[in-house]
């Protein structure tokens, strides 16, 4: 059988913990995991924070293993860029190490900004590009990487402000250091454990380069609505 503790982020659980503590999350929040995988995240954050889970995933054998990971979880299969929930009917959206693997990355924030409440939070975590790679035409994401000054411009145009940013490169070389010893490197970690839970889709080409390749978290805020 397979492990609910298969997690494709760097820093696992307690970066997940970290984040979510430093936004605040508290018992009865309705949060979603976009690219919930096993379920590991969500069942951490349920038993830490009394969060009302939910999860969308493309992978229904990920899901499977969720299912028994967070019983009480509402999950279901779904593409992160059309997701069917109503508008503002989350208090927290978590996307870990998701968004740069996507075909339409932006079409994925834009539906998590629409399915936050206004005041809601998106916990995000992702490899970066630590300078915007040329000739990306503004894309907020390239070669499996986030850039940063179309990444930066994309959330404030869509109604968010960043309440926190931190270097996670510190966790990425422990992981990928752990990746090179069982697995033989990053790419072969990747593409091993995402087809174990069905997620052939994840092969995106990653271009790392441990001289130029970051990994960091934010916490974005959705700005409230203007009171006429």
């Amino acid at each position: 059988m397979l492990s609910p503790d298969i997690s494709l982020h760097p820093g696992g659980t307690e970066l997940t913990l970290d984040i979510a503590e430093k936004a605040g999350l508290k018992a009865g929040d309705r949060l979603l995991d976009i690219g919930c995988g096993t379920g590991s995240s969500l069942a951490a954050l349920a038993r830490r924070f009394g969060i009302v889970p939910f999860g969308a995933d493309i992978s229904e054998t990920a899901l499977g293993i969720a299912r028994r990971a967070v019983p009480n979880a509402d999950l279901i299969c779904a593409d992160a860029a059309a997701l069917p929930y109503p508008d503002r009917s989350f208090d927290a959206v978590l996307m870990e190490c998701v968004v740069t693997l996507l075909e339409d990355p932006e079409a994925a924030l834009s539906e998590a900004e629409r399915v936050l409440k206004p005041g809601g939070k998106l916990l995000l975590s992702a490899l970066s590009a630590e300078a915007s790679m040329p000739g990306c035409s503004g894309r907020i994401a390239a070669g499996g990487l986030l850039q940063p000054d179309a990444f930066r411009a994309f959330v404030t145009a869509h109604g968010f402000s960043v309440l926190s940013e931190e270097d996670r490169k510190k966790e990425l070389k422990s992981f990928v250091a752990e990746s090179i010893f069982v697995y033989g490197s990053l790419e072969e970690r990747i593409k091993s454990e995402s087809s174990s839970v069905g997620a052939a889709a994840l092969d995106c080409g990653l271009e790392y380069d441990p001289k130029t390749t970051g990994y960091g978290s934010w916490i974005l805020l959705k700005q409230l609505e203007d009171v006429l």
